[in-house]
């Protein structure tokens, strides 16, 4: 028993090295807006639903990110392995998603988009963090440097406002290890602990 409980906590050691950030709004939200358009105008705070999420109007909105527009607060590093969020549409809502990234004046928006008409249900969505998924449209500097001290963070509706009559619940959103990466080291450690045991 006490080797598995060692395997396990080998297992939660290094998963929780690779998360650098992530928000869970368990206690409020975080100082999360809805941005109305490019220029960071008309921000409608998010509201905070108790277990833990928040949810935004969908009516109209360029963008979901904390604070103001450029924010001012870092996040410390967030180099990982994949950037993930919960996503669940209630009512009413079209319009394709994207994670976006700044720091700098440098900002990069995932290659992967996603219909949030379709998040009916609570649905996650994942990148992995490399240049190859993600394309800068602003600035010079590289995906690197913006993880490694992001400003910005945050969903971006890209080419096109998201629209609708429902509201958009979100919820833990930041950096996490892949799942690939944590079934690997969980089998792998229980492999050591069943070879140990023959």
């Amino acid at each position: 028993m006490k080797k598995l409980t060692l395997v396990l906590a080998i297992v939660f050691a290094v998963t929780g090295v690779s998360s650098a950030y992530i928000e869970t709004f368990d206690n409020n939200n975080a100082n999360w807006v809805k941005v109305n358009n490019s220029a960071g105008t008309s921000l409608t705070p998010a509201t905070w639903e108790n277990g833990g999420y928040i949810s935004i109007t969908s009516s109209t909105f360029f963008g979901v990110q904390p604070g103001a527009v450029p924010n001012a607060t870092a996040y410390g590093d967030m180099t990982a392995p994949a950037i993930t969020v919960d996503t669940k549409v209630t009512g009413s809502a079209s319009g394709n998603a994207q994670f976006f990234l700044g720091s700098g004046g440098t900002y990069y928006v995932s290659d992967a988009t996603w219909a949030i008409a379709n998040d009916t249900e609570w649905t996650t969505h994942s990148v992995a963090l490399t240049e190859a998924n993600f394309t800068r449209i602003w600035g010079s500097g590289s995906l690197a440097s913006v993880l490694t001290n992001p400003t910005d963070i945050g969903i971006w509706f890209g080419g096109a406002f998201a629209s609708g009559d429902g509201q958009l619940l979100l919820d833990n959103y930041g950096t996490v290890p892949e799942p690939a990466t944590i079934v690997i080291l969980a089998l792998g450690g229980l492999g050591l602990f069943r070879k140990r045991l023959a």
